[in-house]
């Protein structure tokens, strides 16, 4: 959860041996959308965001066109469980395109441009919301995993992020 990444910054920020003024994050996936949700709730304390195919933003839009996790909502739907505006409404708390917003810190997004899980279109709705520095990398032949290169183009942009903040 967003509380549980907040907690575990602050964990690091409390162990004697970190530099807290050189803290960013990074991750894939959903790690790509808690990224997302860390630089935003805490943006006095992160230097960087690295997101590699956010999922968690423009729900609305994601329901339509990915197959994961539709279906578990559609049941809630069609079981009477849940309306569909009060889902919707209850699912913005958590998209990462009303949160990127808050973001303040420089942003290095990439994407695979065939992936299915996390479709580009719902990559570029948190992305598009962000008013700080920003840089994406589109991969045409990946999908919900990156190549090589990806990983290699977003240590070098960390590095000299971390570096010029010395």
């Amino acid at each position: 959860s967003y509380m549980d990444c907040l907690r575990a910054l602050e964990f690091l920020e409390s162990r004697e041996h970190v530099d807290t003024n050189r803290i960013g994050v990074e991750g894939g996936s959903q790690g790509g959308a808690l990224s997302f949700a860390l630089a935003a709730l805490a943006p006095d304390r992160i230097i960087f965001c690295a997101p590699d195919v956010p999922f968690l933003s423009d729900f609305k839009d994601y329901f339509r066109i990915a197959p994961w996790p539709t279906g578990e909502f559609v049941n809630l739907l069609e079981a009477g469980k849940i309306d569909e505006k009060t889902m919707y409404h209850t699912l913005s708390y958590v998209d990462i395109k009303n949160l990127a917003p808050w973001v303040k810190v420089p942003v290095f997004m990439q994407i695979g441009m065939k992936d299915m899980v996390c479709p580009p279109h719902i990559n570029f709705a948190a992305y598009n919301m962000l008013n700080s520095q920003k840089h994406y990398a589109a991969h045409p032949d990946a999908g919900h995993g990156l190549p090589p290169e990806a990983y290699q183009a977003k240590k070098k942009w960390m590095r000299s992020i971390l570096f010029s903040s010395r």
